[in-house]
C-alpha cells in the first residue's frame, strides 16, 4: 500500500513512456504532485515577505499560527492542482503563479502609500483610483509598471503558444484535488473551533499579519454582506423594538438647530505623538474647541484609507464590523438601496439635507450613494468654484465655508450639511522641505525622508485647523442656532504605530461638538465609536425618530448592544426589514440635485474667432457644448466661459467629471442673431 502511494505521487505523466528518472528529477516535474507541493511553499513565503514587507517576518510566519500557515498553504495549493488537468500546464502554472505574485507585489506597493493591506475590494474602485495614480506614482514609475505588466503578459501567451503540451495528469489531478479539498475543510473546521482561524476582522490590519495574506484576501473576495443571524426573525426583532420603547428616552423637548457635520480627512490631534516636538503649538483652534466643549477620542473603522467606512458609520449608525472584511458598503449593498440614516432622520423634521465633497462627484460613487442615503443635494468639487488646490493637487479645505453659508443663508427650513474634506490626503512627498515660518518637526530623527512627510502633513492639518477656526468663528456669528461637529476619518499613513501614542491606539481620532447656542448636556459625552456620532447627535437636539436612532439611545450601554445592532443592520438592508413596518421598506429618494445652484447659459458673445458664453455659477469643470458636440473650453469666471468660435444652433454647458462623466447640463441657449457682436 505504501509503495502504490508513493509510485502515485511521484510518477512522471509528462510523456507517456517515461521511466527510470531520477527522484530529484521526478521531483521537478509539473506532472507530479510533489512539484506543487513544493512549488505551494515556495510562492506562500514569497507573498508573504512581500505582503508584510520583510523576509524575516515572511520566514517566521509558518511558527507564529500553523494553522494560519496551512489555511493559506491549502488555499494556493488549490489553485495550482487544476493545471495537472491541462496539456499546457506549465504556461497555465506561469500564469496561476504570476497573478499571485502579481496580488503580492501589488499589496507591497499599496502598503508603502497607506496601511490598510490589499482586498478584493480594492479592485472595485480600481475606475477612481486612476483618477488619483498620478499622486502616487511618479510618471516614469507608471510607465515601468504598465511595461511590465505587458511583458508579462506577452511572455505567458508565447508560453502558451510555443511550449510542448504535455499529457493530462487526469486521474492524479482529480484525486489530488478532491485530498485536497477534504484536507482544507478538515483544516478550516479545525481552525474555526480552535480560534486559531477567524471570518470576522474588527481590525483587517492584524488580520493580515495573524492569519496570512493568501487567506484574508480569499475571504474578502467571497465574504460579503452581514451574515444572516442564526436566531434571525420576526419575533427577535419584535423583542428588540419592545426594548426601544420600554426605554426612557428623558423629557428633553425636540429642537432643531441646524446641524453642520465635517469629516476632515486623514485629521487627528498630533499632540498624541510621544517624543515630538513642533516649532509651534500644533492644532491650536481644534485644541482650544477640545478644551471647552464636547469632545473625545473617536474610534474609527479604518486607518490610512477607507475614508468612507468611517463615513457610513457616522451617517447610519451601523459598524462596519458586521460587514465581509474590508467591504465598502458604499460599492456593494447602498449602490441600488435606502437605509436609514441621520439625513433621512433629520428630513422627517423637516431639514433639508446637503452633502459636500470638495473633490471628483464619482469618487466611490458618491453621486450615486448620497441620494440613497438621503441627501436632497450634493454639492461636489464639480460644482464648487474657484477652489484651491495644495501641492500634492488636493482641493484645500477652505473652500467648503463659502459653500455651507451659501445653503444656510438659502433655505427657510433648517439644514443638515455633511461636509467631507480632501485636503489632508496623502501621498505625502518624502523631498518636501519645510517652510521655516511654518509648523514643522524640531525633534531629532534619523529618517529624513519621514520627516519631509511629516512636516508635510503638519503644514496640510494647520492650514485644516485655520479652516476650523474660521468656519467656527462664522457659526458663532450666525444668527440661526448651528449644532457643529468635527471629526478625524483616520489616521494618515505615516507609519505611526500604538506605542507612539499618548492615549488611545491608531484606530482613534478625535472629535468635538459645539454650537451657538445654549446646548444641553445633561452628562459628558466622553469617548466614541464613528456609528455613534448620529445619535449622540440625535439625542443633543432631542429627535427620536428612526430604528437605529433609538436603539442607540435607548440600548447603546448594554452589554447585548452590538450583536443587536448587527441583528437590526441585517434586518435593514438584508433580511425583511420587519423593523420597518409592514411594507418592509425603506423610502427611496429620487430627486437629489448636483450643486446648489443653478448653473444656467444666458447669452453668448462672438469676438473674433472666440465665442464667449455668458451664464451663472459656472466652474473649472464646466464645458461648452455646440449642438452636443464638446468644446474645448476656457474658464474666465464663474459668469464666462470661452471657446474657439464654430457654426452651432445651441448652446448648452456640461458639468464633467476627471473621468469625463457629465454629470449635468443645462437647459439649452439657442442662437439668437442678436447676440452676435
Amino acid at each position: 500500500m505504501k509503495n502504490r502511494l508513493l509510485s502515485f505521487f511521484h510518477k512522471n505523466t509528462d510523456t507517456p513512456n517515461e521511466t527510470n528518472k531520477t527522484r530529484f528529477k521526478a521531483l521537478l516535474s509539473t506532472g507530479n504532485v510533489s512539484f506543487y507541493l513544493l512549488l505551494t511553499f515556495i510562492l506562500l513565503i514569497v507573498l508573504e515577505c512581500f505582503a508584510r514587507r520583510s523576509v524575516v517576518d515572511g520566514l517566521l510566519f509558518p511558527f507564529r499560527n500553523i494553522m494560519a500557515f496551512l489555511a493559506n498553504y491549502i488555499i494556493i495549493l488549490l489553485t495550482l492542482l487544476p493545471a495537472l488537468l491541462f496539456r499546457r500546464r506549465i504556461a497555465l502554472l506561469s500564469l496561476l503563479c504570476s497573478l499571485w505574485m502579481a496580488l503580492g507585489i501589488t499589496q507591497f506597493m499599496l502598503t508603502s502609500f497607506r496601511v490598510t493591506p490589499l482586498t478584493a475590494v480594492d479592485f472595485t474602485i480600481l475606475p477612481n483610483v486612476i483618477t488619483i495614480i498620478d499622486v502616487y506614482l511618479k510618471p516614469y514609475q507608471l510607465v515601468l509598471i504598465i511595461s511590465l505588466i505587458l511583458l508579462a503578459i506577452a511572455a505567458i501567451i508565447l508560453m502558451f503558444i510555443k511550449l510542448p503540451k504535455k499529457v493530462r495528469a487526469l486521474k492524479k489531478g482529480l484525486i489530488s484535488l478532491g485530498i485536497s479539498i477534504a484536507v482544507s475543510i478538515l483544516i478550516f473546521v479545525t481552525g474555526f473551533q480552535t480560534n486559531m482561524l477567524s471570518d470576522k476582522f474588527p481590525n483587517l490590519l492584524n488580520a493580515y499579519h495573524d492569519y496570512g495574506f493568501a487567506y484574508c484576501f480569499s475571504l474578502t473576495i467571497f465574504d460579503k454582506g452581514i451574515d444572516k443571524p442564526e436566531n434571525y426573525s420576526q419575533e427577535t426583532i419584535n423583542q428588540i423594538l419592545g426594548e426601544i420603547e420600554a426605554g426612557d428616552f428623558g423629557d428633553k423637548e425636540e429642537e432643531k438647530p441646524n446641524i453642520i457635520i465635517i469629516q476632515l480627512e486623514s485629521f487627528f490631534n498630533v499632540n498624541r505623538i510621544k517624543d515630538m516636538t513642533f516649532s509651534e503649538p500644533a492644532l491650536p483652534n481644534f485644541t482650544a474647541l477640545m478644551n471647552k466643549y464636547e469632545s473625545g477620542l473617536l474610534s474609527v473603522p479604518v486607518i490610512g484609507a477607507g475614508t468612507v467606512n468611517t463615513e457610513f458609520e457616522v451617517l447610519t449608525g451601523m459598524s462596519t464590523s458586521h460587514f465581509g472584511p474590508g467591504e465598502y458598503p458604499f460599492r456593494s449593498v447602498l449602490r441600488d438601496q435606502t437605509c436609514e440614516t441621520i439625513a433621512y432622520t433629520l428630513a422627517k423634521s423637516g431639514y433639508t439635507t446637503h452633502a459636500m465633497h470638495n473633490h471628483q462627484a464619482t469618487f466611490y460613487s458618491r453621486h450615486i450613494v448620497y441620494q440613497n442615503l438621503g441627501f436632497s443635494s450634493f454639492t461636489p468639487l464639480e460644482y464648487m468654484i474657484s477652489p484651491e488646490f495644495n501641492e500634492t493637487s488636493w482641493a484645500k479645505d477652505s473652500v467648503l465655508i463659502p459653500e455651507i453659508f451659501s445653503i444656510l443663508e438659502s433655505t427657510e427650513t433648517q439644514d443638515l450639511v455633511f461636509a467631507v474634506s480632501v485636503q489632508g490626503h496623502g501621498k505625502y512627498p518624502d523631498d518636501y522641505v519645510a517652510d521655516p515660518e511654518t509648523l514643522h518637526v524640531t525633534s531629532e530623527s534619523d529618517d529624513p525622508e519621514r520627516d519631509s512627510q511629516f512636516n508635510y502633513y503638519l503644514k496640510q492639518i494647520q492650514e485644516m485647523d485655520a479652516f476650523i477656526g474660521d468656519l467656527t468663528e462664522k457659526v458663532m456669528a450666525h444668527d440661526e442656532p448651528t449644532l457643529l461637529v468635527f471629526y478625524g476619518d483616520h489616521l494618515p499613513s505615516l507609519g505611526i504605530t500604538d506605542d507612539m501614542l499618548s492615549s488611545g491606539d491608531i484606530f482613534t481620532t478625535e472629535y468635538v461638538i459645539l454650537s451657538n447656542y445654549d446646548m444641553q448636556v445633561t452628562e459628558p459625552i466622553g469617548n466614541l465609536h464613528a456609528y455613534d456620532i448620529y445619535p449622540t447627535v440625535m439625542k443633543l437636539v432631542g429627535n427620536r425618530n428612526g430604528v437605529i436612532n433609538r436603539y442607540h439611545q435607548i440600548c447603546g450601554k448594554n452589554e447585548d448592544f452590538l450583536e443587536k445592532l448587527e441583528m437590526l443592520e441585517y434586518d435593514l438592508l438584508y433580511g425583511s426589514g420587519h423593523a420597518y413596518g409592514k411594507d418592509g421598506t425603506y423610502p427611496s429618494n429620487s430627486n437629489m440635485t448636483l450643486g446648489t445652484k443653478e448653473i444656467t447659459v444666458d447669452g453668448y458673445e462672438i469676438v473674433g474667432d472666440t465665442l464667449y458664453v455668458k451664464g451663472k455659477n459656472f466652474t473649472k469643470f464646466s464645458e461648452i457644448t455646440l449642438d452636443g458636440d464638446e468644446q474645448e473650453t476656457v474658464f474666465i469666471d464663474s459668469q464666462t466661459l470661452a471657446a474657439d468660435l464654430e457654426s452651432f444652433q445651441t448652446i448648452t454647458v456640461r458639468q464633467i467629471s476627471d473621468k469625463g462623466e457629465v454629470l449635468g447640463e443645462t437647459k439649452p441657449h439657442h442662437k439668437d442673431s442678436s447676440s452676435d457682436k
